[in-house]
């Protein structure tokens, strides 16, 4: 096979082996195993004489130990991560390797594409491509003709490994096929469509998160802690008992410390989930009267910000930044306490004027007595409650009392044409969490400009690197 290798055996642990048999034996190591073998002596280093590529297979491998880059599941089909994103002692932990730098680096240096992408994602524990051996084949020695052949198997045998991998990986995911024949992992730049700014100032799509509100997005930690099961669902068209939403982050390398941090760091937003950073970045300049200038390079970080403009000019800017979010969260919280006062006073309206005793007189007192106003854009004889003029234990009493006449004057079927309103259901059940939560609202908007500035300085919530 390789007659004209030649090795000096002394060096070796199997003295009496002819070269091909070592090179039989060397064809059954890991990737790991392999560069391990040829750095144990000069005579292996001479036979083996790693490539470029046993190297990388060799950092893949490296990434699937439990010890070095650890175990990421992730299910397509429903988004089952195991660990989830919000469990970030368990991620602090976990590495994942960069094929450009040959090092195994934190997750944040990664974009979710980079992560979860099926041709991407870490392979499952046993499957094939997790107890891979090396493809390793000897390139010294040998005519010209028998090494090409010998890399034209080694190419086939990859697709094939590939092929595998990724049907093991759609099996258990419940994923489509990837077709793009990419390497398993991407580069933090990767360049996409999504990304936005210069080469001194890149901004770079991240990852998707769940968070409860805007604010908590873009001051994370901020909010006292409260269980989920605490907060107020959101009306939502698609689901019923959402409690949080998916928020794209967004990494910008800061023009004034040349640090990567997360776009709140700039205090640079929009309360909509889905809102692109060249709408924020478009807000920002029509806000702060920046027309004509260059929106890149006036986007300092909140340290940065402080060190050429002063703590005044950061509580400033940081207050601002707060009171978006606030004013939109405490707007979509009263539209949700306001909602089925005005739900449930045009349905009684309505089987009033069809004089068909749809509902008994005793519903009617639910809304006695209470002050209403004109719902803009909502047609003639829309109303909604003033809240202003109500009071918070009468409200909470009349919701204690529909709530036992629904289940004591109604029928099973009329119970439910009358709760088939998905979010008047939710708004009668969950009241008094949307009560709680307007409550921590206010008193958020009694946080001072200063206690901003403190918070986003030693708390420190945006650093990505």
């Amino acid at each position: 096979m390789i007659n004209e290798l030649r090795v000096g055996y002394d060096a070796f642990s199997f003295p009496s082996l002819p070269t091909e048999i070592l090179c039989a034996i060397i064809h059954l190591v890991d990737p790991i195993g392999l560069i391990s073998l040829s750095q144990s002596s000069r005579a292996f280093r001479a036979l083996i004489q790693p490539s470029q590529d046993d190297f990388v297979q060799r950092l893949l491998a490296l990434e699937l130990d439990p010890a070095l880059g650890g175990i990421v599941r992730f299910r397509s089909r429903d988004n089952n991560l195991t660990p989830p994103w919000d469990d970030a002692e368990a991620w602090k932990a976990i590495r994942f390797a960069c094929v450009d730098c040959m090092k195994l680096i934190p997750h944040t240096r990664f974009s979710n594409q980079n992560l979860l992408q099926l041709r991407r994602r870490k392979p499952p524990p046993g499957s094939r491509e997790a107890n891979r051996i090396t493809d390793w084949e000897p390139l010294a020695g040998g005519d010209a003709k028998a090494r090409g052949l010998r890399l034209q198997k080694r190419i086939r045998r990859k697709k094939e490994d590939r092929a595998a991998v990724r049907f093991e990986l759609e099996r258990s995911s419940g994923a489509e096929v990837a077709d793009d024949p990419d390497a398993w992992q991407g580069e933090f730049a990767r360049p996409t469509r999504a990304n936005v700014g210069t080469a001194a100032v890149p901004v770079l799509t991240s990852r998707r998160l769940e968070f409860t509100c805007a604010l908590d997005r873009y001051f994370p930690g901020l909010f006292p802690r409260m269980p989920l099961e605490m907060r107020p669902p959101l009306f939502r068209v698609y689901k019923d008992n959402v409690r949080a939403e998916l928020f794209t982050l967004y990494h910008v390398r800061c023009p004034g410390c040349a640090v990567w941090q997360e776009l709140g760091a700039f205090r640079v937003g929009l309360p909509y989930p889905h809102a692109t950073p060249s709408l924020m970045l478009e807000k920002r300049c029509e806000h702060w009267q920046l027309q004509g200038q260059d929106i890149f390079a006036t986007l300092l970080c909140n340290r940065c910000l402080l060190a050429r403009h002063g703590r005044a000019r950061l509580a400033e800017e940081l207050a601002a930044f707060a009171m978006t979010f606030l004013d939109a969260e405490s707007a979509r919280t009263k539209y949700q306490l306001r909602f089925g006062w005005r739900v449930l006073e045009q349905t009684l309206r309505l089987g009033q004027r069809k004089k068909k005793n749809r509902f008994s007189p005793v519903f009617y007192e639910i809304i006695a007595g209470l002050p209403w106003e004109e719902a803009k854009n909502m047609g003639n004889e829309a109303k909604t409650l003033d809240f202003d003029h109500c009071d918070p234990d009468d409200l909470r009493w009349r919701i204690v009392w529909l709530r036992i006449l629904v289940e004591t004057e109604m029928t099973e079927e009329r119970r439910k044409e009358f709760l088939s309103n998905s979010r008047f259901r939710s708004w009668l059940e969950h009241y008094e969490k949307n009560e709680k939560w307007d409550a921590v609202l206010k008193e958020m908007t009694s946080i001072s400009p200063d206690a901003l500035v403190n918070f986003v300085l030693e708390k420190d919530p945006y650093r990505v690197i």
